[in-house]
C-alpha cells in the first residue's frame, strides 16, 4: 500500500489469519509516523538532518500563523494534508503582496495550484462551523529544488536490499547516485524495519 499503512498495519492478524500478506510497516505506530510528514520530519531532525521549518496545523488561526511565520522567515508557504500523496492537496499560499514567481519549469511542466490565505482560512473555518472533521495540514516553506524519493527493496524482515534515488525536475525523471539521499532511506528502513 501507498497509503492508509497504520489502518493497514493494525489489521495486520486479520489480513494473515484470511491468507492474505501486507506488505507494510511492522507495526501500526511505525506506520503511522511513516505517514506523518510533520512526524518524519520531528524524527531526522532528531537525528541531526537538517530539514525545513515546518507546521501541523488544522484550525484556521495555526493557518494564518503557519503561513505568516513561513513568510517572516522569507519564503513562500505552501500547504498540503500532513499526511498526503502524491501532489494531491498541495497550493502554493499566496497572501497580500507577497507572490509566488514560478520558474521556467513550474511554467513548462504541470500547473501549480496557487490560492489565497484569506480564500483558505476561510474554508478551515467553513468546514470547522459545519462540524467537518479537518486532517492535519503541513504549512512549510515552498522548495524550488528537484523532488527526491529513493526507492527501497527490503526482505520481509526489513533488511534493506537496495535503494535507488530518483529525481523529478519538471517533466524529466532521472536516477540519482546522491549517496546522502540513498544513505538516509537506508536509515529510516532500517530505524523502521520496513
Amino acid at each position: 500500500p501507498t497509503t492508509r499503512m497504520a489502518a493497514l498495519a493494525s489489521r495486520r492478524k486479520k489480513f494473515t489469519e484470511s491468507g492474505t500478506r501486507v506488505l507494510c510497516a511492522a507495526d501500526a505506530a511505525g506506520s503511522a509516523l511513516a505517514d506523518s510528514k510533520t512526524g518524519m520530519y520531528g524524527l531526522v531532525d532528531s537525528w541531526g538532518v537538517p530539514v525545513p521549518m515546518s507546521f501541523r496545523v488544522n484550525t484556521r488561526d495555526q493557518f494564518c500563523d503557519a503561513v505568516l511565520a513561513v513568510e517572516g522567515a522569507g519564503y513562500v508557504a505552501t500547504v498540503k494534508t500532513d499526511g498526503g500523496w502524491s501532489a494531491d492537496s498541495f497550493r502554493i499560499v499566496v497572501n497580500g503582496s507577497r507572490k509566488w514567481a514560478p520558474g521556467i519549469h513550474e511554467l513548462m511542466g504541470p500547473s501549480h495550484p496557487a490560492i489565497d490565505m484569506e480564500t483558505y482560512a476561510e474554508a478551515l473555518q467553513r468546514a470547522a462551523d459545519r462540524g467537518h472533521k479537518i486532517p492535519n495540514l503541513i504549512v512549510m516553506p515552498y522548495l524550488d529544488g528537484p523532488e527526491v524519493s529513493v526507492d527501497c527493496l527490503s526482505t520481509p524482515e526489513g533488511k534493506l536490499i537496495t535503494a535507488i534515488g530518483r529525481r523529478k525536475e519538471g517533466s524529466l525523471r532521472l536516477f540519482s547516485g546522491n549517496e546522502d539521499e540513498v544513505g538516509l532511506a537506508r536509515e529510516i528502513a532500517d530505524r523502521f524495519g520496513l
